[in-house]
């Protein structure tokens, strides 16, 4: 149990006033490199449209996370009374630390437990479970409760720093909930008032939103710290996932695909030259810090959440 931090010491929710950067910049100063100027950066160009920069945005993107570990964020499911398996994001790439009930459980193979109990009196443990389409993660044993549920005892707007419930039975002091297709970090849970605050609203990939009274509200107290592929972007002002330091290579990987498409093969064989070796960069990176990666780099504590020939769901 020592390996593993404990909840208190894993960051979990730090709170920032940082903005990520939105996709139109980066079509904007791409088109400005062209040229192919446009004001709006939803609208087509001369030259190229914008449902072409938006694809190649997000191929850059999905390149960049498969590459190394890039987009590390916080996941929670609802545990189920009675189950172990539990079906993740198609998006999940590895998974790092796990938390059921707010207690640390450690990484082992599924081989070493082939028989589901619930038993409370030993720690738990977790593991991958089936590499697929949709991926799954085993918790052992199973779990012993299901995750509480409520319902808001008034609407909840997007920008709402407070959530207001009609009981606060079963919920754990911290953790998250959802709400709709939200996923809300919290911090504290009062009883008394029947409130739910210290919240960091939109997390796990999802956005903040408006909700009406009397939609349910589900505890997800299974935790865990994750490396997932970035939220593509569909509108202009969808955020940009990857760490700022790191849009220029967005940038670059498309200014490859633009001269490709202009016929300016030799520049464009020098742009996709320049991107693999910042990819190799970041794959280096990777490794000497010890975070899993690809098929090169295996956990000391037990196996990655999927390996194959693709580290790609």
């Amino acid at each position: 149990m020592s390996a593993v931090p404990s909840i208190a010491n894993a960051g979990l929710g730090a709170a920032t006033t940082s903005a990520a950067l939105g996709a139109g910049d980066i079509i904007l100063s791409i088109r400005s490199q062209i040229p192919d100027p446009v004001a709006d950066p939803g609208a087509d160009g001369d030259s190229f449209s914008y449902d072409t920069l938006r694809r190649w945005i997000n191929d850059a993107m999905r390149i960049m996370a498969t590459t190394s570990p890039i987009v590390q964020d916080w996941y929670g499911l609802q545990s189920q009374s009675g189950m172990d398996i539990y079906e993740m994001p198609n998006t999940t790439l590895s998974v790092e630390q796990l938390w059921y009930d707010l207690l640390p459980c450690v990484r082992a193979p599924e081989a070493l437990t082939i028989y589901v109990n619930k038993i409370t009196s030993r720690g738990y443990y977790f593991g991958p479970h089936a590499i697929h389409a949709l991926p799954r993660l085993q918790v052992w044993p199973a779990s012993d409760r299901t995750g509480s549920t409520t319902t808001l005892t008034a609407a909840l707007s997007a920008t709402d720093t407070s959530i207001s419930i009609a009981s606060a039975t079963g919920f754990k002091q911290m953790g998250f909930v959802s709400i709709d297709n939200e996923i809300i970090l919290y911090r504290t849970v009062n009883s008394t008032t029947l409130t739910i605050s210290n919240i960091l609203r939109g997390q796990a990939g999802t956005q903040a939103s408006s909700h009406l009274n009397g939609a349910t509200v589900t505890e997800r107290n299974i935790m865990m710290k994750l490396s997932r592929l970035p939220v593509p972007i569909s509108q202009p002002n969808d955020p940009i996932e990857i760490p700022l330091g790191l849009t220029p290579l967005i940038e670059l990987y498309v200014m490859a695909k633009v001269r490709e498409a202009e016929q300016e093969s030799s520049l464009a064989l020098q742009m996709r030259q320049e991107f693999a070796a910042a990819m190799e960069k970041l794959t280096n990176k990777a490794q000497l810090k010890g975070l899993r990666q690809g098929l090169q780099v295996s956990s000391q504590i037990g196996p990655d959440l999927y390996r194959g020939r693709v580290f790609i769901p």
